[in-house]
């Protein structure tokens, strides 16, 4: 009897032993596939922000380009009517 008593707590000790194990695998997957997603999500945030700066230095091109031209139009026109 004794025999089986002590089986049965080995036994039970290997499945909580398990379980935790299990637990722990699966964590640590989750763990790995967040960090993976994270380091994606970083990438294309990163993507983005470059796109962003070079539509503000395309806009930023395209009015010193406006005033540029606006200035000689009016020292042009203004000679002109002179």
């Amino acid at each position: 009897m004794e025999v089986l008593s002590f089986q049965s707590v080995g036994f039970f000790a290997a499945s909580i032993i398990g379980f935790f194990a299990g637990c722990l695998w699966v964590n640590g997957q989750q763990n790995i596939e967040i960090s993976r997603l994270n380091s994606e999500l970083k990438a294309q945030q990163s993507e983005v922000a470059k796109a962003n700066q070079i539509i503000e230095n395309h806009k930023q091109f395209i009015i010193r380009k406006d005033t540029l031209a606006r200035r000689f139009c009016d020292q042009y026109f203004q000679k002109d009517g002179k």
